[in-house]
């Protein structure tokens, strides 16, 4: 059920931290900060992972989930302190053309396919 919960959430979050940092860094710097950003993504990963073992461990499995809620609410604040331009409203989209042209891509890409099968 965790598991659940955390993939989508993760799902809402990713495309819209994804989104974000083209909005902070201009043009030149931002392939270095998606390096950066990267960086610090998967050491949070294996960190995070590192300390939630030592506190499971240490204080049993409910101070480890409160810790992680803890995580997540922290990085929530810092986020909603966050303040961007105004952006220009989207072009309205189109589920079928937009699922055909996915499909389009998806096909064309003969290493995804094989993969995916």
């Amino acid at each position: 059920m965790l598991a659940a919960a955390s993939g989508a959430g993760l799902g809402f979050f990713m495309p819209a931290a994804t989104g974000l940092l083209p909005q902070t860094v201009s043009e030149a710097q931002l392939s270095q900060a998606n390096a950066m950003n990267r960086i610090g993504s998967s050491l949070a990963q294996i960190s995070g992972a590192a300390a939630g073992g030592i506190v499971v461990a240490l204080y049993g499995p409910g101070w480890g989930l409160a810790a992680d809620a803890a995580s997540f609410a922290l990085a929530a604040a810092l986020r909603a302190g966050m303040r961007f331009p105004a952006l220009p409203p989207a072009e309205p989209s189109h589920l079928l053309r937009e699922l055909r042209e996915g499909w389009r891509e998806f096909v064309s890409r003969r290493w995804l396919w094989t993969i995916v099968v």
